[in-house]
């Protein structure tokens, strides 16, 4: 245990509150999914189909698309954090602090379960994050 910090974490509270996380994350990645699919934009250009559709609409398609490859990205990333937090919690360093080797308070676990750090050593977000 890190710096002699003991850490009496519930790992069956803790794997509940991952696995309510990745079900939720999982939704919101399938709705992204389905509200635009990413594979296949519709231009509206060279399209028989699409010669009718007006310009906003067109700016709003690409707008939306945008929008959910965004969700996307956000998305898996938070799932990857998931999967971090769920090898922390293997190796017995879940609810720890990588920064301070400080516990991590319950009450953030609870908010933000694949927490990695207390709040005062959270890394700011980046500005492909939503940073102003």
């Amino acid at each position: 245990m890190p710096l002699g910090y003991e850490r009496a974490v519930d790992e069956n509270k803790a794997r509940q509150r991952l696995e309510a996380r990745r079900t939720h994350l999982e939704q919101v990645l399938r709705a992204a999914e389905s509200q635009a699919p990413l594979d296949e934009p519709q231009t509206g250009i060279g399209d028989p189909g699409g010669a009718d559709q007006h310009t906003a609409d067109a700016a709003t398609d690409t707008l939306e698309r945008e929008m959910a490859l965004s969700m996307r990205e956000a998305t898996e990333g938070h799932l990857r954090d998931l999967d971090r937090a769920e090898r922390r919690l293997e190796d017995g360093t879940y609810g720890i602090c990588a920064v301070c080797q400080k516990p991590i308070p319950d009450g953030r676990l609870e908010a933000k379960p694949e927490a990695e750090y207390c709040v005062e050593h959270e890394p700011p977000p980046l500005e492909s994050e939503g940073a102003a």
